[in-house]
């Protein structure tokens, strides 16, 4: 359920989002230029008081939530600017704030002990996956061998991977970020995971090495790259921002920001898990080379409030892997790599209970 408030900010128009999800709220305030903002919590009241100087704010006062986690919203505006005031359990909750580009993020998620209004097996289980194809549209995503396009191959395999996944696991609901030849900005294809309320995201894109003898598959989740090779993966990856910013300009600092999200810090372990498990099942099924699981800093899996994973399934640099990747057969393969994976990560995900 999303509430969308328009706020005008001393004329630079602001938007901020509301969004309930199965364990936690997400608000998201927007605006064209850097201001000071401060929070704190203030107990036992369960408020979170959030101030922004020098903000005017126009629109409505109060926002009501049904849900347990979120009492109601009251947003007050003076002339030492605006002030936005949660009411929530203290007993039931943690809390994030976090910085995004042109704003904050808040987002707070349910303790375990959260007293049920649903039962273990509800909170706990997955229902929704979306799957990515990488790239598309105007963003044809690397070049590889006899003019290969990485936007061809990723969407032939996403379909594939959502085919298996509805055959082998009927009650999942899965959806695609684009099943055409269609440009998605980055930041929508998370952002449409969110609005969805998806439990996982599984982002796919084809490698490119200057050593066109390079092969072999590689799976990479959210965190500071710790190699040369997987800061050049991101960065070559993060490179299709180039068609959505003004200048068609990547600057490291959008990388540090990236970086210093608490929220997706959340699902660190269960994006690392997710991204073992179907590395696991991927190497197993294509028979490709083990590369093996990696993380670093990808613009695409940071709007994703969930666990989120962005797999690499092959060099269209390399002539063999490049005319192997272009085959239905290979296709399936690695497709049915990807969506066993996410499948072992469910059920171990909805066994433990580990969110």
């Amino acid at each position: 359920m999303n509430t969308l408030l328009w706020l005008s900010l001393i004329g630079i128009l602001q938007v901020a989002r509301l969004n309930n999800y199965q364990d936690s709220v997400l608000f998201e305030l927007r605006w064209d230029h850097p201001r000071r903002w401060t929070v704190r919590l203030n107990k036992p009241e369960g408020e979170v008081v959030v101030r922004f100087p020098g903000v005017s704010y126009r629109g409505p006062r109060e926002i009501h939530r049904t849900w347990p986690l979120l009492r109601e919203i009251q947003i007050q505006t003076s002339s030492a600017g605006t002030t936005i005031r949660y009411r929530i359990p203290t007993s039931a909750f943690r809390f994030y704030i976090h910085p995004v580009l042109g704003g904050v993020a808040m987002r707070i998620l349910a303790a375990p002990d959260l007293a049920a209004t649903e039962s273990k097996e509800e909170r706990h289980r997955i229902r929704r996956v979306v799957i990515d194809a990488g790239h598309g549209g105007k963003d044809p995503g690397a070049i590889g061998y006899r003019h290969i396009r990485e936007k061809d191959l990723t969407l032939r395999i996403a379909l594939k991977t959502a085919r298996a996944l509805k055959r082998l696991a009927p009650d999942l609901q899965i959806k695609l970020t684009r099943a055409s030849d269609r440009f998605v900005s980055l930041a929508g294809r998370g952002e449409l995971a969110n609005q969805w309320g998806a439990d996982l995201f599984i982002s796919i894109h084809c490698n490119y090495s200057r050593n066109r003898r390079t092969t072999g598959v590689e799976t990479y989740f959210l965190s500071e790259a710790r190699t040369a090779w997987a800061r050049a993966v991101a960065n070559a990856e993060n490179g299709a921002l180039k068609y959505e910013m003004e200048g068609n300009t990547f600057s490291g600092d959008i990388l540090k920001m990236i970086l210093s999200d608490l929220a997706q810090n959340a699902f660190l372990k269960e994006s690392q898990d997710l991204a073992v498990r179907i590395h696991e099942q991927l190497v197993r099924l294509s028979r490709s080379r083990n590369r093996g699981v990696r993380q670093a800093g990808f613009y695409v899996l940071y709007k994703a409030y969930m666990p989120a994973v962005l797999v690499e399934v092959g060099f269209i640099s390399n002539p063999q892997e490049a005319r192997k990747l272009s085959t239905p057969s290979y296709q399936q393969a690695v497709a049915e790599g990807i969506a066993r994976g996410i499948l072992d990560f469910i059920r171990d995900y909805n066994r433990n209970g580990t969110r």
